[in-house]
């Protein structure tokens, strides 16, 4: 994976870095859900995908080149948006955590008092959780422009990666980074992993397309839907890895 034998640039190498690294932190949320005597198929079946990829032999890479991104909220009769409150709230909670991500620095960021967040928001709790509604809803609207305009599993697994990916990159990204849900109090915490784990078997689909029209490799399409959508939705942080990366480059 990292070997001099790849030919890639040094930005490509960060960028798998990442990758791994993400792949490997991200296992922790959803391997209690296999048994431990699993353990072993569930660890060549992850490290069978990093090495050897999802496409069958043959398969090229392709996005389409439009961006149906939604726009970023602005201003309505001199008013923050509820939309741009929660662009910045999830841009700190990726950055700074849960703790991290204080009324004060919101507010501070969007040049506004106190008194106009909670006209928006009531408390910090409700903020995350609204953060993390709109990055769910967001999640299962690209999945859904993939999975309409694509006819093999494969087209719209690369679909699904530009998308998300391009939008992270966007002046109305990032979505929120889905290993904040460990800070959320209970049953909060509950309820959106739970939701999580929804977005993330609607992958599945798309694997067993592709298995059945032939354009994946036959594989544990569970595994492979759990190491994706931690993987896409790391790309939130991509610009850490490589520095100035914009949407092209990042796709």
């Amino acid at each position: 994976l990292f070997g001099t034998e790849t030919g890639l640039s040094r930005r490509a190498l960060n960028a798998r870095t990442h990758l791994l690294l993400t792949a490997a932190v991200w296992t922790r949320n959803w391997i209690e859900s296999y048994d431990l005597h699993d353990y072993p198929r569930v660890c060549g079946t992850i490290a069978d995908i990093l090495m050897h990829g999802l496409g069958t032999a043959g398969a090229q890479w392709s996005t389409t080149t439009d961006e149906p991104l939604r726009p970023s909220m602005g201003t309505a009769n001199g008013e923050i948006s509820n939309d741009l409150f929660l662009q910045a709230a999830t841009r700190l909670v990726n950055e700074q955590g849960y703790v991290g991500a204080s009324v004060d620095k919101i507010s501070a960021e969007l040049k506004v008092t106190k008194g106009a967040f909670y006209h928006h928001i009531e408390n910090k709790d409700e903020l995350i959780t609204a953060c993390f509604k709109r990055t769910l809803d967001i999640v299962r609207e690209l999945q859904l422009i993939a999975a309409e305009r694509n006819t093999s599993g494969w087209s719209q697994l690369c679909d699904c990666a530009q998308l998300f990916v391009r939008y992270h990159l966007s002046p109305s990204g990032p979505l929120i980074r889905f290993t904040s849900w460990v800070s959320l109090p209970e049953p909060m915490r509950s309820d959106m992993q739970a939701e999580i784990r929804r977005v993330t078997q609607r992958f599945t689909s798309f694997f067993v397309d592709g298995m059945v029209d032939g354009s994946l490799r036959i594989l544990d399409q569970s595994v492979a839907s759990h190491l994706l959508s931690g993987c896409l939705n790391a790309s939130a942080e991509l610009q850490n890895w490589v520095a100035d990366v914009g949407p092209d480059e990042g796709v």
